[in-house]
């Protein structure tokens, strides 16, 4: 998250460049590493759904992250800033699906349900770092924001 500070990344750009490069190499790799578990060591009970939703998570991740590095890479940093953010809100998504114990919420959801729950954790990861970057162009009138 301290990426995200306008004031720490302009006081120190090496140490934002670092910590990126960092950020990407890790998400890169495990995102695919991810792919991997789900398809080769799904667990026992996994349904083709699950597995799938758990591909498109870790497809995702690689894919917002792929592109934020590639845009900073040709320095257009405003679209960098949006995909970062996109990144990150996958990367909470991930994450959280998995520190949370998925199991008890499998038993008490079913795996299905479950399944359509992680899938609208991707749609609220990839929709609200957009809303949080955009809010006042998109909640202030014409008026109010010309002023």
């Amino acid at each position: 998250p301290l990426q995200f500070s306008s004031r720490i990344r302009e006081r120190n750009y090496a140490l934002h460049r670092r910590l990126g490069k960092i950020y990407v190499s890790a998400i890169l790799t495990t995102s695919l590493l991810s792919l991997i578990i789900a398809t080769v060591y799904a667990p026992q009970g996994d349904t083709p759904r699950f597995m799938f939703e758990n591909c498109v998570q870790g497809s995702v991740w690689f894919l917002t992250t792929l592109l934020a590095f590639i845009c900073a890479r040709n320095r257009q940093i405003g679209l960098h800033k949006i995909w970062m953010a996109r990144s990150y809100g996958v990367t909470f998504v991930f994450v959280m699906a998995r520190v949370l114990d998925p199991t008890t919420f499998m038993k008490n959801m079913g795996i299905e349900a479950f399944t359509d729950f992680l899938y609208f954790t991707i749609i609220i990861g990839l929709v609200v770092p957009d809303i949080l970057l955009n809010w006042k162009a998109i909640f202030l009138s014409k008026k109010r924001a010309v002023n």
